[in-house]
């Protein structure tokens, strides 16, 4: 991490003063990561580096006057990492060669196992979260799901505030991701891929469609900047119907926001509904993801059988993954009776036999509202 301290104040510097950090890597090769606002005229700019030996980096300022956040440079060294935490020993998590399922940099196949913990990140007390990946780290659990942002089920957090306020732009909140940085770096230290929805887009009322275009970009592009150097994958859109033309949209923000080296990213679209079609052709869209839902009717259970079992077919391969199966304890949507384990072991296992096995996710009913 590099902190850079602005020559100027800015009514908001996340619209008004965009800075970008040049690294060369020791074989010369150049990286680019967003520095963000962090509050005051205090910047950072992070960032992980994957080869050893001496770094270079510079920065770059849309306001060239701002001597604090333009023409900035320096160096630092990577050292070797000599510890057991596997996302550090073995790099981090990208898709296979193949296009099928997920590995880390060195080629060590990694099955993604996730818990859609949604409010976890924001409501858990530091000690409470720390319990939490412990046990989870213990299950053999490889992933941890998180909204970033407070949503319908929680429009704030516990210290009554909000990732952003206005529109057309947005204000950030840095108070707000100050008190999450810790929780995501934890979820990494027990060993544990951190996983983000940006955006919840199932209604229009929702972040993910009320917001303007400029808006989602930018906010996707700070939430990036922040966690970005961890390991973590990225879900842009959560919950949404992104089908025809509602893709055309989160297109173009993909674009806007993975345009440079980003963890695997992916779209969660709502219940039995696919929009692989959609997003194939993306260069930003590395894995597909759906939800079969928490229904028990047997026509919702038959859309397993139909698109995410032919899916694997179509070409150019990617992995597939059902970010959420039945969840424990869930009333179903059809005879509000609540899920069993036998229910959820069915749904993991009906996921991973329907295409080549990447991974899965788990849910529970008590869990995820923390």
């Amino acid at each position: 991490e590099e902190v850079l301290t602005s020559s100027k104040q800015y009514p908001n510097p996340l619209a008004d003063a965009a800075t970008t950090v040049r690294l060369r890597s020791p074989p010369g090769k150049e990286h680019r990561v967003d520095a963000f606002w962090d509050a005051g005229q205090t910047w950072r700019a992070r960032f992980s580096p994957g080869e050893v030996g001496e770094w270079h980096w510079r920065s770059e300022c849309a306001n060239s006057d701002d001597g604090g956040l333009h023409g900035r440079s320096g160096s630092f060294a990577c050292l070797p990492y000599d510890g057991e935490n596997p996302l550090q020993r073995h790099g981090p998590v990208r898709v296979s060669n193949d296009g099928r399922h997920f590995v880390h940099a060195d080629g060590t196949p990694f099955f993604w196992l996730g818990d859609t913990c949604w409010n976890g990140l924001m409501r858990a007390t530091s000690s409470d979260w720390q319990r939490y990946l412990a046990a989870r780290r213990e299950q053999r659990f490889t992933a941890i799901y998180f909204f970033t942002t407070p949503w319908r089920g929680l429009p704030q957090d516990p210290w009554g505030e909000t990732a952003f306020t206005g529109s057309d732009p947005i204000l950030i909140n840095p108070r707000y991701f100050q008190r999450l940085d810790a929780k995501v770096a934890a979820v990494n230290q027990h060993g544990l891929c951190a996983t983000a929805i940006i955006l919840l887009a199932l209604l229009e009322s929702d972040e993910g469609w009320r917001l303007s275009e400029r808006d989602v970009v930018l906010y996707s592009r700070y939430v990036v900047a922040r966690w970005g150097a961890h390991h973590i994958m990225w879900t842009l859109g959560g919950d949404g119907d992104f089908r025809g033309e509602r893709a055309e949209r989160w297109k173009r923000v993909g674009r806007a926001v993975f345009d440079r080296e980003h963890g695997p990213a992916t779209m969660h679209p709502c219940g039995c509904s696919l929009s692989a079609d959609e997003f194939r052709d993306e260069p930003w869209f590395d894995f597909i993801s759906y939800q079969s839902c928490h229904s028990d009717s047997l026509e919702d259970m038959k859309w397993f059988l139909t698109e995410p079992a032919a899916e694997w077919l179509k070409p150019p391969p990617r992995p597939i993954i059902n970010f959420e199966p039945n969840y424990e304890d869930h009333p179903a949507y059809d005879t509000k009776r609540h899920f069993t384990d036998h229910d959820v072991r069915r749904a993991l296992y009906w996921s991973l036999l329907i295409s080549p096995p990447a991974g899965v996710c788990y849910g529970n009913h008590n869990v995820w509202p923390w």
